[in-house]
């Protein structure tokens, strides 16, 4: 990802993602709270819910790219996989 610009494709399905999934994020009373907890802290306004779709929507894939290059550190990250290490054909016992 820090290498090229994600497809079309892929940044479409993304954004899909973001924007349906969002109002099912507020299903409870607990997790609307969560939610303007959220926006309280960082200051985003009351409109954010609002906003938020029109944000995701404007997202391109060289704003992606740039993000990625600047926020993203290889060399700092771990990687965790959980499984069995029988069953993925990676040995183990």
């Amino acid at each position: 990802m820090r290498r090229e610009p994600v497809s079309d494709d892929e940044l479409l399905q993304a954004k899909a993602y973001l924007v349906g999934s969002f109002p099912l994020r507020m299903d409870t009373n607990g997790e609307v709270a969560a939610l303007l907890l959220r926006v309280e802290r960082f200051g985003l306004g009351l409109d954010y819910p609002t906003r938020y779709r029109r944000a995701i929507e404007a997202v391109t894939a060289a704003d992606l790219l740039r993000a990625v290059r600047e926020h993203w550190a290889p060399a700092r990250m771990s990687l965790a996989v959980v499984g069995s290490l029988r069953e993925a054909g990676l040995g183990g016992s």
